[in-house]
């Protein structure tokens, strides 16, 4: 499936900058002030405000075309809700994993009954289509919406069966506590679904398990990110980076462009 470019005109900074940045907010449990500082050690300097716009007007972009460029799920799938708690309001993140403990889909919810389901299992088949077998837990809203989107698919009810999904729940509860909570539902929704596609890319599945195939798994994750994000290295960028490796902060407009490619890794 084709990726959409990400423009990142009328913006100081090099693409690979930005880019960076909100690889290093999604990927790791890091505050926006973390990352400010993680850039300023190598000469960047950027407000954590700053990387904050830059993660809510490129993350969702970015994590659309991950998704579009992910292999095709499996057909067996784990669904499962985690309550969340929001200035004092209860919603519910509604998530499904396949078999792979890959992410397909969260939707935050106010609720926890029929529709809720309902609502989850339309989205999962308009994208995927039907699947195999569904897990869940004993949650009957899962057996009342399955009778009426996905009749005659196999359906298994039992706690012990939808490990898969709870396990899922881990580095969202990891990162809602390094975040303090979430401030609304729109930043908890938008944010999700950013972290959920770059983690379900980067995190080696179980099968692959000696350190050469963990390590090609990686490099193929950033080749994926690379062309998600749109991003080209320039000379342009070439000479901002080889500077913020001197700790130099000078905007790229204002120096000139080194005569040979310098390689930063």
């Amino acid at each position: 499936m084709s990726t959409s470019l990400i423009s990142y005109k009328r913006h100081r900074f090099p693409p690979e900058i930005i880019a960076h940045a909100v690889w290093l907010y999604v990927r790791f449990n890091l505050s926006l002030r973390e990352v400010e500082e993680m850039l300023l050690e190598r000469g960047i300097d950027v407000s954590y405000e700053t990387v904050r716009r830059w993660m809510v007007k490129f993350g969702p972009g970015i994590a659309r075309n991950f998704r579009r460029r992910q292999a095709h799920p499996g057909d067996f799938w784990h669904l499962d809700e985690v309550r969340v708690e929001i200035s004092g309001r209860v919603f519910w993140l509604w998530r499904a994993v396949d078999q792979d403990g890959m992410v397909l889909d969260e939707i935050l919810q106010s609720r926890r009954d029929k529709r809720a389901a309902k609502r989850l299992l339309k989205s999962l088949i308009k994208r995927y289509g039907n699947p195999r077998r569904i897990a869940t837990d004993k949650l009957r809203s899962y057996g009342a919406a399955k009778r009426e989107v996905a009749p005659g698919r196999k359906h298994r009810s039992h706690k012990g069966l939808n490990n898969r999904a709870e396990n899922s729940h881990l580095p969202f509860r990891k990162r809602e506590r390094c975040m303090q909570g979430f401030r609304s539902p729109g930043g908890l929704q938008r944010y999700v679904s950013c972290h959920s596609a770059v983690r379900s890319r980067f995190s080696a599945p179980a099968r692959r398990r000696s350190a050469v195939q963990i390590r090609y798994h990686r490099l193929e994750a950033f080749d994926a990110w690379k062309v998600a994000a749109s991003i080209a290295r320039t000379a342009n960028t070439i000479a901002f980076m080889r500077l913020a490796t001197l700790n130099v902060t000078t905007p790229p407009q204002q120096f000139a462009l080194p005569e040979a490619p310098v390689s930063v890794l």
